[in-house]
C-alpha cells in the first residue's frame, strides 16, 4: 500500500482516553493469547450487530469495508508504515438498550484480518477476514489514531466436550441439542425461504458450536436487542442458554405475526372476492336488461318536471360511483325514498252525507260538534272539490275519543288513515327530515306517514300537538307552519327529499288536551273543536254500545256467559272511575271480563254471570276515591269554586280562616301569580264594602288571614277564582257559614264587577259531579249556556251574575252565634 506523500507527519505523545477500560469479567474459559495492538473503530451504523461472518461449514467469510472516510485515510497509512495486520469493530450503540449492556456491547468487537484493499475509482475498500470475537482491554491515541489491546477467548467446539467434565459436558450436549430443536422450529415457520432453510440447517450441524451461535443470531433472530446480548456474552454455556429463551420467544412471536398476516390476507381476499361478485352479478343483470334502471323508474313514475330533472342528474352522478362505495349506498337509498313516495297514488272519497253520518254514530256516542263539522266539511267538499284543506285541531280531556273518532272520519270519506306522534319531539329536523350529507340522515315524520299511507290524501293525525318540545335545537312547532298551511303545503319541500312534494290534498288533523299550550302562530292555522267531557250518561251509553262488547271479546267472555247490570254498571262509573274520559272505565271493563273468566275456568262460578252491586266488589279490587264532593254541612271560610285542567272541569275548594294577629296574609296550595292577585284583589275589595257586612274596617291589620286551596301537591293559577276568594273571606270575617250546595266560578275587579271566564261547560259539568244543585257564573258568558249539557242544565241552576254582591247576598247563611260554637264551625272540616 502507497503512502500519501501530502499527508503532514503526526508526532504526537500516546494519550489514554478518558474512560476508564477495565479487563473483561472472569469466564469459565481462560482468554487466549493478546493480539497485537489494533487500531479498532465504531460501525457507523448504529443498529447493526457485527458478528464473525462464517459459512455453512464455518469458514470465515471475507468482507469489505469502504475505507473512503477521513478515518480510514491515516490508519491506512499508519498500518502500512507500523505492519498492523488486525484491525477491531465494535457497535457504537442501541436504542432502548439497558445500560450496563449498552456499555459492555462498545468494548465487545469483532477483530478482522487484512485481506486486501482495492482502489476503485476515488473510492478504497478494505477486504478482511474475521478473526472471532473479543473484548477491548485499553485504548488509546496514537497520532490521534484510536489504537486498542483486544483479548480474545477460544471457541467451543464438540471436540471440546471429550476433555470437560462429565457433567459439565452433558449439560452443554443438552443445551445444544435443545437449541438445535428451537432452530429447528424456527425453520419450520413460513418465515423462512426454502434456500436459506438449507443453509440454516446444515450450520446448526456444524462442529464449532460458537460459529453456529453467532450465525443463528446474525441470521435467525427478529430482534436487534438479542442478537446485542448474544453477542456480548463470551461464555458459551450461558450464550446456549440464552439461545434457547430467544429462540422459543421469537418462534412465539413468529407464529403471532403468520396469524395476523393469514387473517389479513383472508380478509383482502374476501373482499377482492365479494367486489368481484357484485362487479359480476352487475355485468351480468346488464347483459340480461335485469339490473335496477333508476332512469326507467323515474320515467315510468311520470313525475314533475322539476322533480324527474333532479332525480336523473343524480343518477348519472350515481353511474359514476363504484358500486361498493358508501356514496353509492346512500345515493341508492334516496332515490328508492324518492321513488317510494305516492306521487300519483289518491284514494277517491267517498262524499255521502248519509253514509258517514251513520259511521259516525256506529263507533262513536256523543261528540256532536265533531260529527257535525265533519258532515259540513264532506257536504261543501261535494259541492266544490277543488276546496283547500281547512286544519282541524280536536281539543278535549284525555279518553274522550279524539284519535279514534279520526280513523272514523277516514272510513267515512274512504281515505287512508295514518297517524304521527309529536308527544315529546324536540327537533324541527324530525318534522322536515335531516340533511343527506348527515349520517343515518332520513325524511322526517310528515313524509314518513305519507309513504307508509302510500296515498297522497290521507288522513293524517297530528296526534298530541300540545307536547311539542323546543329546547333551543330548533322549533318543531314553527316547522308544522308550513306543514299546516293550505297555501304552502301544495310545494312542501322536506330536507331529506330535497324536492316539493304536493300535500294540499291531505286531511290534517291535530289533536291537543291543553290549547293553551299551542304556540298561536300554529294556533291561527287550524279551526278548533272542543271535546266536552263525558256526563255520566254518555259514559253509561259508551259503556254498554262499544267498551263492554269490546273488552267481553278480547277476554273470550260473551255476553251470554256474563251480564253487567245497569246499577252496577252506573255504580262503577260513578265511584270506580274518575275522570273526563272513558280510559278507565274500559279498564274496569277489561277487569271485570278477567275475573269472569277466571271464575268460569275455575268453576268458582258458573255461567250465567251475573254482576250486581252486591257481588261487584268481587270482580273490582279498589274503588277509585271521589276528590270532587261537595261537604256535608254548611261551614264558615269554606267555598266551592270551579276550573278547568287538561282533564276537563274540576271543583276546588277554597278554605279561609281568620284568626287574631297582626295582620299576615298566609296562602297554601301551590299558587300562582294570577291566584295570588286575585287575593289581593278579594281583600281590597272587601276592605272597600267592609261597613256593609258589619266588619271590623281595620281586620286586615288586627288579623291574620291564611287561605288554602287542599291538595297543595297540584299547582294551581287561572284567572276565574276571584269570587270564591271573596266570598269565603267575608265568610270567614263574618262568622257565616256558605251554603255547600253551591258551586261559583268568576273573576272580579277592585269594584267588585264579576268577569267572564272560559271553560263554563266543563266547569258546570264538574259541578254537577260533584252533587252542586246550584252554580253562579259571570252574566258574560251567558251565549256558553246552549253548550252546557242538556243532563247538566236539568239538574243545575244556573245562575248568572254581574257584581259579587249578588253572590254573597244569596250564599251566606246567618251568623253561628258564639254560644253555639262558632269557634269549632270557624275552625272548618
Amino acid at each position: 500500500m502507497e503512502n500519501n506523500p501530502n499527508k503532514p507527519k503526526r508526532n504526537h505523545k500516546e494519550t489514554g482516553l478518558e474512560e476508564e477500560v477495565r479487563p473483561p469479567e472472569k469466564t469459565a474459559q481462560a482468554p487466549a493469547p493478546e493480539p497485537d495492538r489494533m487500531f479498532h473503530l465504531p460501525l457507523v451504523d448504529e443498529k447493526i450487530v457485527p458478528f464473525p461472518e462464517f459459512s455453512k461449514d464455518g469458514k470465515p467469510l471475507e468482507v469489505h469495508f469502504d475505507a473512503t472516510g477521513p478515518l480510514w485515510q491515516p490508519f491506512l497509512q499508519y498500518a502500512d508504515e507500523h505492519n498492523i495486520t488486525y484491525f477491531a469493530v465494535r457497535p457504537s450503540g442501541f436504542d432502548g438498550i439497558a445500560p450496563s449492556l449498552l456499555k459492555k456491547a462498545r468494548r465487545v468487537c469483532t477483530v478482522y484480518r487484512f485481506s486486501r484493499i482495492l482502489d476503485v475509482a476515488s473510492n478504497t475498500y478494505v477486504f478482511a477476514r474475521p478473526v472471532r470475537r473479543g473484548m477491548i482491554r485499553d485504548s488509546m491515541l496514537k497520532d490521534y489514531l484510536p489504537l486498542a489491546s483486544v483479548a480474545t477467548y477460544p471457541e467451543l467446539n464438540e471436540s471440546d466436550l471429550e476433555n470437560m467434565p462429565a457433567e459439565q459436558a452433558g449439560h452443554i450436549r443438552l443445551l445444544i441439542e435443545g437449541a438445535r430443536k428451537e432452530i429447528q422450529r424456527i425453520l419450520s415457520s413460513e418465515f423462512i425461504g426454502q434456500e436459506f432453510e438449507s443453509v440454516v440447517s446444515e450450520a446448526m450441524y456444524h462442529k464449532n458450536i460458537t460459529n453456529m451461535i453467532d450465525f443463528v443470531a446474525q441470521h435467525c433472530l427478529l430482534s436487534e436487542t438479542n442478537s446485542l446480548r448474544l453477542f456480548t456474552e463470551f461464555d458459551e454455556e450461558k450464550r446456549l442458554s440464552m439461545l434457547i429463551g430467544i429462540l422459543a420467544e421469537e418462534s412465539e412471536l413468529r407464529e403471532l405475526l403468520i396469524k395476523a398476516e393469514k387473517e389479513a390476507s383472508r380478509r383482502m381476499a374476501e373482499s377482492q372476492k365479494e367486489y368481484y361478485m357484485r362487479e359480476r352479478i352487475r355485468s351480468l343483470q346488464e347483459e340480461l336488461g335485469d339490473r335496477d334502471d333508476y332512469t326507467a323508474k323515474i320515467e315510468a313514475a311520470k313525475l314533475p318536471p322539476k322533480v324527474s330533472e333532479k332525480l336523473l342528474k343524480d343518477v348519472s352522478r350515481m353511474q359514476k360511483l363504484q358500486s361498493g362505495s358508501p356514496d353509492y349506498s346512500l345515493m341508492s337509498a334516496y332515490l328508492d325514498t324518492v321513488l317510494e313516495l305516492p306521487w300519483h297514488k289518491k284514494t277517491e272519497d267517498v262524499l255521502d252525507l248519509q253514509r258517514s253520518s251513520e259511521i259516525l254514530e256506529r263507533d262513536h256516542y256523543g261528540l256532536e260538534p265533531v260529527k257535525e263539522r265533519i258532515l259540513d266539511f264532506i257536504a261543501v267538499r261535494r259541492r266544490n272539490p277543488k276546496l283547500r284543506n281547512q286544519i282541524l285541531c280536536l281539543v278535549g280531556p284525555p279518553g274522550t275519543g279524539k284519535t279514534s273518532i279520526c280513523a272514523s272520519i277516514a272510513e267515512a270519506m274512504n281515505r287512508k288513515y295514518i297517524r304521527v306522534s309529536l308527544g315529546g319531539v324536540d327537533d324541527e329536523s324530525i318534522i322536515r327530515g335531516h340533511r343527506k350529507t348527515y349520517i343515518g340522515a332520513m325524511p322526517g315524520r310528515i313524509m314518513d306517514a305519507v309513504t307508509r299511507a302510500q296515498s297522497s290524501n290521507p288522513v293524517l293525525v297530528l296526534d298530541e300537538v300540545d307536547k311539542l318540545v323546543d329546547n333551543g335545537r330548533g322549533d318543531p312547532a314553527s316547522a308544522l307552519l308550513e306543514v299546516l298551511d293550505a297555501e304552502q303545503n301544495k310545494a312542501f319541500q322536506d330536507h331529506y327529499i330535497e324536492v316539493p312534494f304536493d300535500l294540499s290534498d291531505v286531511l290534517f288533523i291535530a289533536t291537543a288536551n291543553n290549547i293553551s299550550r299551542i304556540p298561536r302562530p300554529l294556533f291561527d292555522r287550524m279551526e278548533v273543536i272542543t271535546l266536552p267531557p263525558y256526563t255520566p250518561t254518555e259514559k253509561f251509553q259508551i259503556a254498554r254500545r262499544h267498551l263492554i262488547p269490546k273488552q267481553f271479546e278480547r277476554n273470550s267472555v260473551s255476553e251470554t256467559e256474563v251480564r253487567l247490570t245497569d246499577a252496577a254498571l252506573k255504580c262503577v262509573i260513578e265511584e270506580y272511575t274518575f275522570e273526563a274520559g272513558v280510559r278507565n272505565l274500559e279498564r274496569r271493563m277489561a277487569e271485570i271480563a278477567r275475573k269472569a273468566a277466571r271464575h268460569l275456568e275455575d268453576g268458582s262460578m258458573k255461567a250465567p254471570i251475573s254482576v250486581t252491586l252486591k257481588n261487584l266488589s268481587q270482580f273490582l279490587e279498589k274503588k277509585e276515591s271521589q276528590k270532587e264532593k261537595i261537604g256535608e254541612r254548611d261551614e264558615i271560610g269554606i267555598v266551592n269554586g270551579l276550573s278547568v285542567t287538561s282533564v276537563g272541569g274540576s271543583m276546588m275548594q277554597v278554605e279561609a280562616l281568620s284568626l287574631d294577629g297582626s295582620g299576615k296574609m298566609e296562602t297554601t296550595g301551590s299558587l300562582g301569580d294570577v291566584l295570588k292577585e286575585s287575593i289581593q284583589l278579594a281583600v281590597s275589595y272587601i276592605r272597600s264594602i267592609a261597613g256593609r257586612y258589619q266588619i271590623d274596617p281595620e281586620f286586615y291589620k288586627k288579623h291574620d288571614i291564611h287561605l288554602h286551596f287542599p291538595e297543595g301537591a297540584v299547582s294551581k293559577d287561572g284567572p276565574s277564582a276571584g269570587v270564591s276568594i271573596t266570598t269565603a273571606l267575608v265568610s270567614a270575617r263574618t262568622n257565616r257559614p256558605v251554603r255547600r250546595d253551591v258551586a261559583m266560578t268568576g273573576e272580579i275587579d277592585l269594584r267588585g264587577s264579576v268577569l267572564a271566564i272560559g271553560g263554563l261547560r266543563e266547569k258546570t259539568m264538574a259541578a254537577y259531579s260533584a252533587g252542586a244543585t246550584t252554580v253562579y257564573f259571570p252574566k258574560g258568558n251567558l251565549d256558553d249556556v246552549k253548550e252546557i249539557d242538556k243532563e247538566v242544565s236539568e239538574h243545575v241552576r244556573l245562575i248568572p251574575v254581574s257584581r259579587v254582591d249578588e253572590i254573597l247576598k244569596d250564599v251566606l247563611l246567618p251568623p253561628v252565634l258564639p254560644d253555639t260554637g262558632a269557634k269549632s264551625a270557624q275552625a272548618g272540616r
